[in-house]
């Protein structure tokens, strides 16, 4: 079976190599697209990050593929009905970095309330002056919203914090209200009561622009925006809206909504403005990027396509 690995570092593809055996593997460190797919031309399988999309036209020139493997717990970036059309099997990896991104949001929260960057950069530049002043996340109110296995721990690291927590989710049970020591609420009343808000819900049709320029004002004012999940989830312009208007106070957000065109051109957006406001902290899409979360992907990652070459594949998507 031949098997096309893309954008993977040359320690994973030693790694891949040692636990995938008697099978014709290929590696590149580019991502799956028009201008690398010959790459793939004859792959039964492919294996990639976020970054490749794979299209319906991606998937036109890929006769032979039969399984595509990502790397992700989301799977936007393929298109999933054509892959039913294909019957391509697609696996993804549930569940690899939940303490990570967890963790990363609550960083996010406290570099924020503690002026900590603006501080560190004040001080590197030689100034030892008393920057702003900071605030305590104890005894305010987080909103979550998406309370999967990520929001979940979330909840349970900020309630060490001694935060109230209030969570918007589709699915709210009395059990996992008390188990976590959570509130449910409607989406408007958690926008309107919450002194922070995260949110870690897939993409898909319904939470796209979940937050946009008609609820935005609803936010309690003077409040901080943080986003693990993806950009999409977000429309630009009403962060923008809300930091400009009192609304929202500061941002954190690993993920931007054209993450994938900023990559790729220099040119202005929205997005670049996010980036030089002061008042917001942005990282590159890594809250995932711990060592623990990494062994957790390729191994899981490894046992997916060894799974499909046993035709038992596990964590299908499709």
């Amino acid at each position: 079976m031949k098997i096309a690995f893309f954008d993977v570092t040359d320690e994973e593809q030693a790694l891949f190599g040692s636990l995938i055996s008697k099978q014709e593997l290929s590696f590149s460190h580019e991502s799956l697209t028009r201008n690398s797919i010959t790459l793939a031309k004859h792959a039964d399988v492919v294996y990639v990050r976020s970054f490749s999309q794979i299209t319906k036209d991606i998937l036109s020139n890929l006769p032979r593929l039969r399984f595509i493997a990502t790397r992700s717990t989301g799977f936007d970036n393929i298109d999933i009905e054509a892959c039913q059309r294909r019957k391509i099997v697609v696996s993804n990896v549930p569940h690899y970095a939940t303490v990570t991104v967890a963790e990363h949001t609550l960083g996010l929260l406290l570099s924020l309330t503690h002026n900590i960057v603006d501080s560190s950069q004040q001080t590197k530049k030689g100034s030892f002056k008393e920057g702003p002043l900071s605030s305590e996340i104890s005894n305010k109110t987080l909103g979550i919203v998406g309370f999967g296995a990520i929001g979940s721990q979330v909840a349970t690291i900020a309630r060490g914090f001694d935060m109230r927590i209030l969570v918007y989710t589709t699915h709210p049970t009395s059990s996992k209200a008390k188990k976590y020591g959570v509130t449910f609420v409607d989406f408007q009343d958690l926008l309107q009561k919450c002194d922070a808000i995260s949110f870690h819900v897939p993409l898909t049709q319904e939470t796209h622009h979940m937050l946009n320029m008609n609820n935005i004002a609803l936010c309690k004012r003077r409040s901080i925006l943080l986003n693990t999940s993806r950009g999409e989830v977000i429309e630009t312009k009403s962060i923008l809206w809300a930091l400009d208007n009192g609304v929202l106070v500061a941002a954190g957000l690993d993920v931007l909504e054209n993450e994938r065109e900023l990559k790729q051109s220099n040119h202005d957006c929205l997005e670049r403005r996010l980036m030089k406001d002061k008042r917001v902290i942005v990282t590159p899409h890594n809250a995932y990027h711990s060592h623990e979360a990494l062994e957790t992907i390729l191994r899981i990652s490894a046992e997916n396509i060894n799974a499909f070459i046993r035709n038992k594949p596990i964590h299908r998507v499709v």
